[in-house]
């Protein structure tokens, strides 16, 4: 019985020890919504700052791979100077996880010469194939190298991972087809031909 007395008291001391996710007089800190890619969920910049300040706080409260990753993805759409000094600072406490690879591989392939990022991109999608914002940033920069190959297995993977929806797939079928050859498209923009 006395052991059990026992055991009960250290139980309770450890609870007390236990980190809350608050600090004292303050609220608990509640988890934020998960960040996703702008081609499933676009805010404008105050609202990723408002929500890159949740996941920092969320981050600090409860430390993460997934938090930091979703913190590090909420400042980069805000456009926050310290994004890339943030990201290397992640990279070296979590080297492994799938959305600071993605956004750090991306990085350097959106603002260096091409081929740039394209290993952290691929190891990204290594660790989790059903990423899809990998996928989708390798199909492009396969294609920025010239890489046929990879660039159809990119895409194939998409189709297979149903990230391009068959409305998307078929707006682009058609308005390839009605094209003469050596025809030139203008559009709006590059998201809606990307398929094509």
């Amino acid at each position: 019985m006395q052991n059990e007395n026992l055991l009960l008291v250290i139980l309770f001391i450890i609870t007390l020890m236990a980190p809350s996710g608050c600090t004292k007089n303050q609220e608990p800190v509640e988890r934020p919504p998960k960040i996703v890619s702008l081609r499933n969920k676009w805010f404008d910049k105050e609202k990723y700052e408002q929500l890159a300040d949740a996941w920092h706080k969320y981050y600090e409260a409860y430390p993460s791979e997934d938090a930091y990753g979703n913190w590090m993805y909420a400042t980069r759409y805000a456009h926050n100077p310290e994004f890339i000094p943030l990201l290397r600072k992640g990279l070296k406490k979590y080297p492994y996880n799938p959305t600071l690879l993605y956004l750090s591989g991306g990085h350097k392939h959106d603002y260096q010469e091409p081929g740039y990022g394209i290993e952290e991109m691929e190891l990204s999608a290594k660790i989790d194939p059903d990423y899809t914002d990998p996928w989708f940033a390798l199909s492009t920069a396969y294609l920025a190298i010239g890489d046929n190959s990879e660039y159809e297995n990119a895409l194939r993977k998409l189709l297979e991972m149903k990230a391009i929806s068959d409305e998307v797939i078929d707006y682009n079928y058609n308005m390839i087809a009605l094209l003469d050859t050596n025809a030139i498209l203008i559009t709006n923009g590059d998201n809606a031909t990307y398929p094509g």
